[in-house]
């Protein structure tokens, strides 16, 4: 009988437990995508520092920086365009620069990122390069840069 009543009780006990644990990653979640769709949406509402085309930069104050995201999104539009074709990439993109690679993922879905495209938002993140005087720097940032705006490009 004590046998019983114990089975009893922990069975009981586990599948609280699951419940419970089920309810906090479902609300956990929701909370996250929450949190990170205003945050997004706050940044889209900050100070757009240059535009062109359909393309808006934002939180870059660097001219120099600027002229070089002109420059690639142009010219890769060009080379994918003769690719796959001429694809309407008139829905606008989004172009944000951080300073720090930790506020960037603060945006991001994944872990450890140095770089992303949001396609609900049309959002190319990127972090500033350390300096466009050094060769390296600066083709490590044409190729995120590159390399998400082909996601966009094929989205």
């Amino acid at each position: 009988m004590l046998f019983n009543d114990l089975n009893s009780f922990f069975k009981s006990i586990t599948t609280s437990f699951v419940i419970s644990l089920l309810v906090l990653v479902i609300l956990a979640s929701i909370y996250h995508i929450l949190w990170k769709n205003n945050r997004t949406e706050a940044l889209l509402k900050s100070e757009v520092h240059q535009s062109f085309d359909e393309v808006k930069i934002f939180n870059s104050k660097n001219n120099e920086l600027n002229n070089l995201i002109i420059k690639e999104v142009r010219d890769l539009n060009k080379e994918l365009s003769n690719i796959f074709g001429k694809i309407d990439t008139n829905v606008g993109l989004n172009i944000a620069i951080f300073e720090k690679l930790e506020e960037l993922q603060m945006y991001g879905e994944l872990e450890d990122i140095g770089a992303f495209f949001d396609n609900n938002a049309n959002l190319i993140a990127l972090v500033s390069p350390d300096s466009l005087y050094r060769e390296a720097d600066e083709w490590f940032f044409r190729k995120d840069l590159r390399h998400e705006y082909t996601h966009y490009f094929l989205a």
